[in-house]
């Protein structure tokens, strides 16, 4: 049994290691692009913490430094968000007798997420859905 758990956690460990690193680079990048456009590290930092979409965060920092107009920014959130359906669906079949659990996991999956469990040969039975939020959120604060 211990060496089926050490199975598993160097697959985890090598199938999750790059999006730890690239959450890393793009929360270094996204930190840097606020305090280009005139930010103290604070409104990153609670951006990071509390947007879920890592794309919608550079718009919304662009959108920021303009006219603030509250429709604009939900419509734009909602398209640019809006391909997280779509891999909700891809992902139905990928998680078998999870009951309640299988929406919160489909509502978890982020673009890095998604591209490691879909890829996987068998159906998921420990999804790597947890939200990277620390991974990304320390490095934008920095």
């Amino acid at each position: 049994m211990n060496s089926k758990r050490g199975r598993n956690f160097r697959l985890v460990l090598t199938r999750s290691s790059p999006v730890f690193f690239g959450y890393v680079i793009l929360g270094l990048g996204y930190g840097l692009y606020m305090h280009n456009l005139g930010f103290s590290f604070w409104y990153p930092t609670l951006m990071a913490a509390t947007i879920y979409g890592g794309s919608v965060e550079f718009i919304i920092a662009t959108l920021l430094t303009q006219y603030f107009n509250p429709v604009n920014v939900l419509l734009i959130t909602a398209v640019v968000g809006f391909r997280q359906f779509f891999y909700g669906i891809s992902m139905l079949t990928k998680y078998p007798h999870r009951g309640w659990r299988k929406f919160l996991l489909l509502f978890g999956l982020t673009d890095e997420t998604f591209v490691i469990n879909y890829s996987l040969r068998t159906t998921v039975t420990r999804p790597v859905s947890r939200p990277g939020s620390p991974s990304w959120t320390t490095p934008t604060g920095c």
